[in-house]
């Protein structure tokens, strides 16, 4: 799956039930603790989904945040300006 904005929570659980939607076997609970444990801690964030090994968890939501993409592009101003 590809790397998308999330901007507020509504485009975080359309992006993730779309993600999750193919594991048929979810329940209203299981629905219900996606959102809560794959929910990003702030909004702006660049969100995508990795694989993992765990037999139990095989897809997590992965997330960049803003203050990240800030450090990177401090960090490569730095390297332009030697």
């Amino acid at each position: 799956m590809k790397t998308v904005l999330l901007q507020d929570r509504t485009q975080f659980e359309s992006w993730i039930l779309e993600a999750f939607s193919s594991m048929d076997l979810l329940t209203e609970d299981d629905i219900h603790s996606l959102l809560i444990e794959s929910a990003p801690a702030e909004y702006p964030c660049l969100g995508w989904i990795k694989y993992t090994d765990d037999i139990y968890s095989t897809r997590v939501a992965a997330y960049i945040y803003r203050s990240q993409i800030d450090s990177w592009v401090k960090d490569l101003n730095s390297l332009a300006m030697a």
